[in-house]
């Protein structure tokens, strides 16, 4: 896990982008599963739930299965 050491009196400064959350990604992954229609998923986290549940999905799509 990435840390960050604050060492200093000195304020913070800058932006950070925040993941999505992965709790609600994989249950937005299966639902996309159950539809026809073209599904744009934006800021999935890069975590190995999602990523398997992804591959999966991905290798299940592309053998032809529906």
């Amino acid at each position: 896990m990435e840390q960050y050491a604050i060492n200093g009196g000195n304020p913070l400064v800058g932006e950070v982008e925040i993941g999505g959350a992965k709790n609600a990604a994989l249950p937005i992954l299966a639902a996309s599963l159950m539809t026809d229609e073209t599904v744009l998923i934006e800021n999935m986290p890069d975590v190995r739930d999602t990523n398997i549940l992804w591959t999966r999905w991905r290798d299940w799509h592309s053998c032809g299965a529906d």
